[in-house]
Order: structure tokens, then C-alpha cells, then sequence
């Protein structure tokens, strides 16, 4: 009886184990907003491949951008105070990325050309640009990838001729739940016009903290041959004057 018993408890620690390794193993029954940012970043990088989001493993470290970037911030809640620009002066680009599942969008950029100064004060001119990423609908940011090159013949591409995100030469990954992420730029560091291609990979979230939903997601723009990958240019003659930012 008394091994009879010990097997049982043998038998039920290990359906117990393998219970609880499947429900790690599924990002439906996870709450991720629990998990350092550390493990949520491993942890959505590998959903993202589990689901053909990405086709291979980045390394953000890796990001090749020839130039610096000045600052890249990433942010959950949208009432946090941010650089203010003004959108009337110095918009050069405002796109929307549509989920093709909806016909909605799902993730909006604004590329805007700013001028640091105190508002109602002093500008001077030191002029940077921002690209602000801004999901929509329910949607939070994982990863952008970013291509900006001076010609999109530079594109990165697979074999089959689909762009290759993971090539791209701006690649970052985000804590949980980021809705904005901007990027910021100075003069020196973007070409006069520029071919920018984007891709983000967004999700969505139960009221357990748990993913629901994921999907890639590409700004409208003109399609990369026969792949579902875009580009969109601008150049910064077609940008306002250049909107204040009290944020030094």
C-alpha cells in the first residue's frame, strides 16, 4: 500500500510538472505584466518566432543606424509628459499602419521636424527630428523595426525578395504594455530625403495580463514588390518650419 501510495505521488508530480511547464510554454495562460522586463523580453521574442512574426532572433544591441541616435523613449502611459511639439508646424510625415484582419489602424507614426526653445520664449536652432511610433486600438508596442536610408534600393532583403526586419538597420525591443515610442534625431543624422521602412510587432492583452492577441504590422506606403512590406519617403524641404520643444 505504502508503495502503491508513493507511486501515486510520483505519478502526480510529474502530470503537475508537466501542467505547469505547458502553461509557461503558452502565452495565453501567462501574465506577463508579472515578469521582469528582462524575462518578458526573451519571452516575447520568442512568441514572436513561435508565430511568424519574425524570422529570426534580433539582437538590439546589434542596430546598425550609421549615425547616433539621441534619444529613444518608450512609454505606457500617454498622459506622461513628453516633448511638446507643435503638429502644424514641422509634421513631414503621419502614417498609419491598418490591420488587415479590421481595416482599422493599429499603429500611427508622425515624423515631425522640432526646434529646441522654451514656448513663448527663446528658440534657438537646434534642429532635431522625431519619429513617434503610437499604437492604437487596444494594441501594445514589443518591437520596431526601422530602416531609414538615403534610397530604398538600400532596403535589406530575404532571397525571396521580402524585407527582411531583421536586417533593418533600427531594431529595439520594449518592456510590457508601451503604447509611443519615440525616436529622436539630430539634423546631422538624417540625409536630406529618406526612404523609411517600418514594422513593429504589437499584442494585445486580457484582463489577466495575458497575451490575446498578436500581429506584424507595416505602415501603408508603397509595397516592396510582391511581399507585403512598405516604404514611405520624405524629404526636409516637404517638413513645417519646425515645432518648439521645452524638454531642455
Amino acid at each position: 500500500m505504502k508503495k502503491l501510495l508513493l507511486l501515486f505521488i510520483a505519478a502526480f508530480t510529474i502530470v503537475s510538472c508537466s501542467v505547469e511547464e505547458t502553461n509557461e510554454d503558452r502565452a495565453d495562460l501567462v501574465d506577463v505584466t508579472a515578469l521582469s522586463e528582462e524575462r518578458f523580453i526573451n519571452f516575447m521574442e520568442e512568441d514572436a518566432l513561435s508565430n511568424g512574426l519574425v524570422p529570426e532572433a534580433i539582437n538590439p544591441d546589434a542596430s546598425v543606424y550609421p549615425y547616433d541616435i539621441e534619444s529613444i523613449v518608450a512609454v505606457s502611459d500617454l498622459n506622461k509628459l513628453l516633448p511638446i511639439t507643435n503638429p502644424e508646424f514641422g509634421n513631414c510625415v503621419d502614417q498609419d499602419g491598418i490591420d488587415p484582419a479590421t481595416g482599422e489602424s493599429a499603429l500611427n507614426l508622425k515624423i515631425a521636424k522640432v526646434q529646441d526653445g522654451i514656448l513663448g520664449g527663446l528658440i534657438s536652432n537646434n534642429t532635431r527630428f522625431t519619429y513617434t511610433l503610437e499604437s492604437t486600438d487596444g494594441w501594445f508596442i514589443y518591437s520596431v523595426f526601422m530602416n531609414i536610408d538615403e534610397d530604398c534600393d538600400d532596403l535589406p532583403l530575404s532571397a525571396d525578395g521580402t524585407p527582411n526586419v531583421c536586417r533593418f538597420n533600427i531594431r529595439n525591443c520594449f518592456g510590457s504594455r508601451k503604447t509611443k515610442v519615440t525616436y529622436t534625431f539630430s539634423d546631422s543624422c538624417i540625409d536630406e530625403c529618406t526612404c523609411n521602412s517600418v514594422y513593429a510587432v504589437l499584442y494585445r492583452l486580457n484582463s489577466h495580463g495575458c497575451i490575446s492577441e498578436r500581429k506584424g504590422i507595416w505602415l501603408d506606403g508603397d509595397q516592396v514588390g510582391d511581399s507585403v512590406g512598405t516604404t514611405n519617403s520624405f524629404c526636409k524641404d516637404d517638413c513645417g518650419t519646425g515645432g518648439i520643444s521645452n524638454d531642455n
